[in-house]
């Protein structure tokens, strides 16, 4: 979602006609980051903060890695041992290497207090 106006479910319509894919939105639990991985410096990154958490005492694990729906690109979903607020989410997930534009989009949802959640992942259905 690259648009504020746009809402998830009406992105979700969108793909899923101009793909004739079957995705379905899903929403992060109160212990997880959604991190959106583009390029394979950004998965180093990751792999370095993850490390950078863990020195420090926070307990992290990755839950999910599977493709999204650009190629050569990831969607990583890390657990941590404790609960997080949005807006600790989107600080993490940009701290860990998250797509910088959709965390900054992600940001202005929260800053702006839109009716939409601030974080989701398009995957496909299992």
């Amino acid at each position: 979602m690259s648009d504020l106006r746009e809402a998830p479910v009406e992105a979700l319509r969108r793909m899923n006609l101009e793909d004739g894919d079957t995705r379905i939105i899903v929403l992060p639990k109160v212990d997880e980051l959604f991190i959106d991985l583009d390029s394979p410096h950004s998965r180093t990154v990751l792999n370095k903060m993850i490390d950078v958490l863990k020195l420090n005492g926070v307990g992290v694990e990755i839950v999910r890695d599977t493709p999204s729906r650009t190629k050569g690109h990831r969607h990583v979903v890390l657990g941590l041992d404790r609960a997080i607020t949005p807006l600790e989410r989107v600080a993490f997930q940009a701290c860990m290497g998250s797509d910088r534009h959709r965390e900054l989009l992600s940001l202005l949802r929260i800053i702006l207090k839109m009716d939409r959640p601030a974080t989701v992942f398009f995957e496909e259905a299992e």
